[in-house]
């Protein structure tokens, strides 16, 4: 008989570690953040003017655009 090995997820927002009853997971359930897989810290690629890109902390995107305006 073949061994099925099931993955132990773990929310990096909360913690909370679970098995998974479905193929796609859609959010933790104990926190119920969507981007229970997402770090909070984790830099994203913007384009902050026409034509120039790069990657900067999200925190820094808010900051950037209150300046802009």
């Amino acid at each position: 008989m073949t061994e099925v090995k099931i993955p132990q997820l773990e929310c990096v927002r909360c913690g909370h570690k679970w098995i998974a009853r479905k193929a796609t997971i859609k959010k933790c359930p104990q926190c119920k953040s969507i981007y229970w897989d997402v770090p909070k810290d984790q830099k994203r690629l913007v384009s902050v003017k026409k034509g120039s890109k790069r990657f900067m902390p999200i925190s820094s995107v808010k900051q950037e655009k209150s300046k802009v305006t």
